[in-house]
């Protein structure tokens, strides 16, 4: 609906000389005195298709789709990555940085903190699955410890492990005759026992790892250089 041009009021009649339409819409039948328009005033009206999709200028620059912007300061699903691209280390580190100083907690509770440590939105099916993995392995590396339905952290510091089991890891890790460099394995250890980067206790304590591993044949060494025997 609308209002054939001529019957316009004659103040808005040059600004419409150039409309598409012989019928302008009511919105633009406005009172004159409403206008203000003082005798010299300039005015240039833009038409646009009514059939034309509108775009917001966001949309329009580079065509390119917007990335929502939210105060959440947790990555989006689309910044993280997949879960089978982390490293099995990585993993490790985030169960021990949510369980470390923890009350019991339930499993489920657990899973839903590594999930938001990982930078994932909700504790999906596929993932769920998959940390109900990694927590296994969590355990085994006595990261995390069960009781019943709850679990909890089994070894917040390094010192709590005990030499066996660090000379057991030491073994799994270093293949048989291959040079090492000390502070490289003392890194990698550290890293499979999900510590975010070793201390100085830590090269401490593989310091007397090192010596009690040598003194049973386990390894040789040359300076800092050491290696696994068969």
């Amino acid at each position: 609906s609308g209002i054939p041009r001529e019957r316009l009021p004659q103040r808005l009649v040059p600004l419409f000389a150039n409309f598409p339409d012989t019928v302008v819409p009511e919105s633009f039948a406005v009172k004159p005195e409403i206008l203000n328009f003082g005798p010299e005033t300039k005015v240039e009206i833009k038409f646009t298709s009514m059939n034309k999709k509108q775009t917001s200028p966001v949309e329009e620059v580079n065509h390119q789709p917007v990335k929502a912007i939210t105060n959440n300061s947790e990555p989006t699903a689309s910044e993280v990555r997949s879960l089978d691209e982390y490293d099995t280390n990585e993993i490790m580190a985030a169960f021990r940085a949510e369980i470390r100083g923890a009350r019991d907690m339930r499993e489920e509770d657990l899973l839903r903190e590594v999930t938001r440590r990982l930078g994932f939105a909700r504790l999906g099916k596929n993932i769920r699955s998959d940390l109900k993995g990694h927590l296994r392995a969590a355990i085994r590396r006595q990261i995390v410890a069960r009781e019943g339905d709850y679990v909890m952290s089994a070894t917040p510091q390094f010192a709590q492990y005990d030499d066996e089991s660090l000379l057991k890891l030491l073994a799994s890790i270093m293949r048989p005759a291959h040079e090492y460099d000390r502070d490289d394995v003392v890194r990698m250890i550290s890293d499979h026992l999900g510590f975010a980067q070793p201390t100085n206790a830590i090269r401490d304590r593989m310091k007397s790892i090192f010596n009690s591993a040598i003194r049973r044949g386990m390894l040789s060494y040359q300076g800092q250089r050491i290696s696994r025997n068969t």
